[in-house]
């Protein structure tokens, strides 16, 4: 065959594919795209505000879980550096064009509770409906090193783990970074 019958044949592939060959995983940049999160994980990561001002996280809860999400910013902290944490119910379509009703509790920016240059992030809820609910770190300054770890009390709904890497079997804690 000739290169160009090759890459004509080659183009015609990759426009009549169907979009889910090319599909992604979980990036954080939407409720469709949320990155699961699990009890006793230990995410780290960093938030920008111009590049990636904010991550959004999915965990599955039971009804009458109280839930506590903990975020900390880490070393180097910048001690004027912008965020909060927004925790959203199940049934939130975007995080794009959240409606008010959306937001189940938050801290930081655009909340009334909270402070936006604060090195730790953290509240209590407790679930009314079992489901799928969102939490968010969000950003407004340059390159914040956070960490985020959720806890709960009550009856859990079974959920796997995810598999174990084999470079956290030493420690308790699993380090999660997802990519842009």
């Amino acid at each position: 065959m000739t290169t160009k019958l090759l890459t004509s044949l080659l183009l015609a592939v990759a426009f009549t594919a169907p979009s889910s060959l090319f599909a992604q995983g979980p990036d954080g940049t939407d409720i469709n795209k949320a990155i699961p999160i699990y009890f006793g994980q230990t995410i780290t990561d960093i938030g920008d505000g111009s590049t990636r001002s904010y991550v959004v996280y999915s965990i599955t809860l039971a009804k009458g879980q109280s839930v506590t999400f903990l975020a900390s910013k880490l070393a180097p902290v910048n001690s004027g550096s912008e965020w909060g944490l927004f925790l959203f119910r199940p049934s939130t379509a975007t995080v794009k064009a959240y409606q008010s009703g959306d937001i189940l509790a938050c801290l930081g920016i655009g909340c009334s509770a909270g402070s936006n240059t604060a090195a730790v992030q953290t509240f209590v809820y407790q679930t009314s409906v079992a489901g799928t609910y969102y939490i968010m770190p969000q950003f407004r300054s340059t390159g914040i090193n956070y960490s985020l770890v959720v806890t709960a009390q009550g009856t859990p709904i079974a959920v796997p783990n995810p598999p174990a890497r084999a470079a956290s079997a030493a420690g308790s804690t699993t380090s999660l970074t997802p990519s842009n």
